[in-house]
């Protein structure tokens, strides 16, 4: 017969190995709509100040400033999702979410850098467009919200068409990535999900 201790122990051992399945198939509820939806319409208002920009310097300048405003909303709106509905932001699922955006979103910033510095203007649009589809793919791996990865997923279709339109097309195909893509998403998750 097992000793007593040898019983606690077993059941301690069972609870951790409960608690790291648990914690695997946990997913974040914190994706907010209402910020996919400002962010949106921060992309549309980008691409109609940028299509009139002289240079491909005050070009990218816009759209650079997009993308830090649209952060900014982004994780704002994420905060007060999660503090409205009362969702952890330090938990597994919230460390795996930003563990699968940020890197992505880190190797844009260094990629555009390095496009910037080399005049390679035309691959700025499919860059950016697959720089996030990749986080948001990644990021959306744990996310409860299922059209997360769907967006992820479409913004790559959108930079490999980027790759082979005219360089012309690049603000229409941003309007569509970034505009269209997050006010479809936002409005979904808003209705679906709340907030």
């Amino acid at each position: 017969m097992a000793s007593v201790s040898s019983l606690g122990g077993r059941a301690a051992d069972d609870l951790a190995y409960v608690r790291q399945v648990l914690e695997r198939t946990e997913h974040f509820s914190a994706v907010p709509g209402a910020g996919g939806i400002g962010m949106g319409g921060i992309a549309f208002v980008a691409a109609w100040l940028a299509h009139r920009q002289p240079s491909f310097e005050r070009w990218t300048l816009v759209w650079v400033g997009a993308a830090v405003l649209a952060f900014v909303i982004g994780a704002i709106t994420l905060v007060r999702k999660a503090r409205i509905h009362n969702l952890p932001l330090d938990g597994v699922a919230a460390r795996r979410f930003t563990r699968g955006l940020l890197p992505p979103l880190a190797l844009g910033v260094v990629l555009t850098i390095t496009a910037m510095r080399t005049d390679s203007w035309s691959m700025l649009v499919p860059l950016w467009l697959g720089c996030y589809g990749v986080a948001i793919l990644a990021a959306g791996a744990v996310s409860a919200v299922h059209i997360v990865p769907r967006f992820g997923a479409s913004l790559l279709l959108l930079a490999g068409l980027a790759a082979a339109l005219p360089l012309a097309w690049r603000d229409v195909v941003m309007a569509l990535g970034f505009g269209a893509g997050h006010l479809i998403t936002g409005e979904i998750v808003r209705r679906r999900y709340g907030g």
